[in-house]
């Protein structure tokens, strides 16, 4: 199963949604959209689970420890042929990933502070928590961002996730 989308330079755009129009089977499996400039993929958590899956120890903002079940979000964005490495560099050092739960919180990181040869920083898009799905409280996604001492980034019911990048003239 192929996993790559192309986005042109002028409109990079990555959406995650969880929930609203279209994003649920007619068997009422949510599903996780992903939308590229116009190009839209579906995946539901068995599909998103099929990515490699890591197993973090992270204590959660109440300061219970947890082994979450996570996607490192830098998979997700390789799967967008997002730009990484050496050719992240010029106007792509521009780029940014905001992360919206569908309570309108949000998180912001830059692309290269993601980015393995730069800031190496790896917020990771969690499923399941102590071998169960997510808590109602949390899920069924939640952004979490293991090496952060603050909670502040972590996005519970996490929806959407945008790539974008800013205008260098503003």
């Amino acid at each position: 199963m192929a996993r790559r989308w192309r986005a042109g330079p002028a409109g990079l755009a990555l959406l995650l949604l969880w929930g609203g129009a279209g994003s649920a089977r007619s068997d009422g499996e949510p599903r996780l959209a992903i939308n590229v400039v116009g190009v839209q993929r579906n995946l539901g958590l068995a599909e998103l689970a099929a990515l490699p899956v890591r197993r973090v120890h992270a204590t959660s903002d109440k300061g219970i420890p947890a082994e979450y079940q996570c996607v490192d979000l830098r998979e997700i964005l390789r799967g967008a042929d997002v730009v990484e490495g050496k050719a992240l560099s010029g106007t792509h050092l521009l780029s940014y990933v905001l992360a919206e739960g569908s309570d309108g919180y949000q998180a912001l990181f830059s692309l290269a502070e993601l980015d393995p040869l730069l800031g190496n920083h790896s917020p990771l898009v969690c499923f399941a928590r102590d071998g169960a799905p997510l808590p109602t409280e949390e899920g069924p996604l939640r952004l979490v961002t293991e090496a952060e001492s603050r909670h502040a980034r972590w996005v519970r019911h996490l929806r959407r996730i945008s790539v974008g990048r800013l205008d260098a003239r503003t």
